[in-house]
């Protein structure tokens, strides 16, 4: 009467010629107090056919409602590995606790298991996906997405899994976070790590999940989750996208963050992975006060040919009446290289759409050193807008043997984005620095009453 768990899904059969049978799902929990689902089965192993899948994991109900994590695929290095199973979604009234997905099997392009969500009056936590397939294989398989996650109180998304390495292809996607969202306080997922390759690209990094927060009058904290790492290979993989930090209120106090991009992955011969681009913030609090800030952009990735360009900052930026403090993401770095650094990643802005409030831009990425090539040019700094409003610093070139430019820096006060009002005070960012002869980036300009940025030197 009390607590309530269901049973274990069973596992699949082996298979000696054939595929693997798949596990079985585990049951569902429900108690008074507590509930508990079950984990799924492992899917059977197939020495010369396809793993089977693993059991999806039971949901559970309860005053604290966990679910069950989602079974293992089984092996099948001949031909491909089971898939993972799907984690429960949990529901509860003071805190809710999703399944894990499970991990895909040994083989190739077997995918892990979603997480399961998690919703609660109080406090939520979904569950992680599932990390594809570890074993020997010609291309990785998908991680599983992370759960997402509701709960008045607190949510917390659960994180994307990690995707296959490939031996002989390429290296599976990292999965992305999941989503949160509550009245105070809501965490997005962190995406998955992209999959290593030997021989092929590595996969690309999962973006992060939203995390957004909806308090009319109180205090809402809305964080977006950290994009994953490119994964590494002859070309390296893409870092994902930092996920949008929101909140929405009419008279709060805000503080609304959002996810870094990852890094991109490292690359043997090719070129390395681009940085992922920070997550933006999304914010309406007309009555409210509040501090709003892009993600950075992820480094580009080292390689022996070109240089990952670095990710670009997110905005900063809000509807806000009364006054909020609007901050850039910084660029990424771009990667380094043998042969040309990567590009520098720009700035985010950092301003308002509407009433009061100091904006700063976020500054630009440092371009990648070459030694025995061309460095990277850095990229740009972001504008500022508000009434005290301050252009980011551009970004520096990378050191080398070629010429390579600074990035110009950012205004106060922006003219190619009509989204936010140009400053009455502030001062434009100062250009980056130019090597070898390259230019150095041009000062921004700044407010009515304030000292534009000064130019970098070659």
């Amino acid at each position: 009467m009390g607590a309530g768990g269901g049973g274990a899904g069973g596992d699949g059969g082996a298979a000696a010629l054939g595929n693997g049978g798949a596990g079985g799902a585990g049951a569902d929990g429900v108690g008074l107090l507590a509930g508990a689902g079950a984990t799924g089965g492992r899917g059977g192993a197939a020495p010369t056919g396809s793993g089977g899948s693993g059991g999806a994991g039971g949901a559970g109900f309860g005053f604290i409602g966990a679910a069950g994590s989602g079974g293992e695929g089984g092996s099948g290095l001949a031909v491909s590995g089971g898939n993972g199973g799907a984690g429960g979604s949990a529901y509860g009234l003071l805190a809710a606790i999703g399944g894990h997905g499970g991990a895909a099997g040994p083989g190739t392009s077997g995918s892990g298991g979603d997480g399961g969500g998690g919703e609660a009056l109080f406090v939520a936590l979904a569950g992680a996906g599932g990390h594809a397939g570890t074993g020997a294989g010609i291309n990785g398989g998908q991680g599983g997405d992370g759960g997402s996650a509701s709960g008045a109180l607190a949510a917390f998304a659960g994180a994307g899994g990690s995707g296959g390495p490939g031996t002989t292809g390429f290296g599976g996607g990292g999965g992305g976070g999941g989503n949160a969202g509550s009245l105070f306080v809501a965490v997005g997922g962190a995406g998955g790590h992209g999959g290593d390759a030997a021989t092929g690209g590595g996969g690309g990094g999962g973006n992060g999940g939203l995390g957004i927060a909806y308090s009319p009058l109180v205090t809402g904290i809305g964080i977006g989750g950290a994009g994953g790492d490119g994964g590494a290979g002859t070309s390296g993989g893409g870092g994902g996208f930092g996920g949008a930090g929101a909140s929405y209120g009419i008279a709060a106090i805000d503080v609304v963050l959002a996810g870094d991009g990852g890094a991109g992955g490292a690359a043997t011969t090719g070129t390395g992975g681009a940085g992922g681009g920070g997550g933006l913030t999304l914010a309406v609090d007309l009555l409210g006060f509040g501090l709003f800030h892009g993600g950075a952009g992820g480094d580009g990735g080292a390689a022996t040919g070109a240089g990952g360009t670095g990710g670009a900052g997110g905005n900063g930026s809000g509807i806000n009446a009364l006054w909020g403090v609007y901050g850039g993401g910084a660029g990424g770095d771009g990667g380094s290289a043998t042969g040309t650094g990567g590009t520098g990643g720009d700035g985010g802005n950092g301003g308002i759409a509407g009433g009061l409030g100091a904006g700063v831009g976020g500054t630009g990425g440092r371009g990648g050193a070459a030694p025995t090539g061309t460095g990277g040019d850095g990229g740009a700094g972001g504008d500022g807008g508000g009434i005290i409003g301050s252009g980011g610093s551009g970004g520096d070139a990378g050191s080398g043997v070629g010429a390579a430019n600074g990035g110009n820096g950012g205004n106060a006060g922006v003219a190619a984005n009509g989204m936010f009002a140009p400053s009455i005070y502030g001062n434009g960012g100062d250009g980056g620095n130019g090597v070898n002869g390259g230019s150095g980036g041009k000062g921004g300009t700044a407010g009515s009453f304030g000292t534009p940025g000064r130019n970098g030197s070659p």
